[in-house]
């Protein structure tokens, strides 16, 4: 069977796309496919979506305080347990060797920092994880900060050097002034005195 021309340049296109968006070992968004979704989903200034979460997770070798390299099975290992516990709107990357980033659409803080709970305790379940003495180190920042990307990656830093094992969230510096909470006074003066 031979298949016409636009059919065969539309395979090649498709293939063409995966092989510039995916990272073939772990079958994760590549860092730049990554980001690009991150800054999407994120956006800036005053369009900031507040209800997102980013994590950025990585594995080494329990205790140590900066993560080594581990080799592409135990990252491959981490990427599949990470996909199983997140749900199909949820968008995962590759960032760099060992560091993985998740992305929580319409997720709040809190709840991104449970998830990545679970996911630390799922890793630490692992027969891979407990007869390596590995350990997973996890960042979290929300959309609201300044630069929720490197925020993550400051949190992933500081829980690596407190010992790794931990999830650790990043503290908020915001990109836009914060909304007050309804039903509080503001202290300016009004326009009618």
């Amino acid at each position: 069977m031979i298949l016409p021309m636009g059919r065969i340049s539309n395979l090649i296109a498709a293939v063409r796309e995966v092989l510039d968006t995916r990272d073939l070992a772990t079958g994760l968004l590549k860092r730049e496919a990554f980001e690009r979704k991150v800054d999407d989903w994120v956006g800036g200034g005053d369009a900031r979506r507040p209800a997102t979460t980013l994590l950025m997770i990585q594995v080494g070798v329990a205790g140590a305080p900066l993560a080594e390299r581990p080799d592409k099975a135990l990252l491959l290992e981490l990427a599949k347990s990470v996909q199983q516990l997140l749900r199909a709107t949820d968008i995962c990357g590759r960032v760099d060797d060992d560091t993985l980033g998740v992305l929580l659409p319409s997720t709040p803080v809190e709840q991104g920092t449970r998830a990545g709970e679970r996911i630390l305790e799922a890793f630490r379940s692992s027969t891979r994880a407990q007869r390596g003495q590995l350990a997973a180190t996890i960042g979290v920042s929300g959309a609201h900060n300044l630069e929720p990307w490197l925020a993550a990656l400051q949190a992933l830093r500081d829980a690596r050097l407190a010992g790794g094992d931990r999830v650790t969230v990043a503290p908020e510096r915001y990109a836009t002034t914060p909304p007050e909470p309804e039903g509080v006074a503001s202290d300016a003066p009004s326009d009618d005195q």
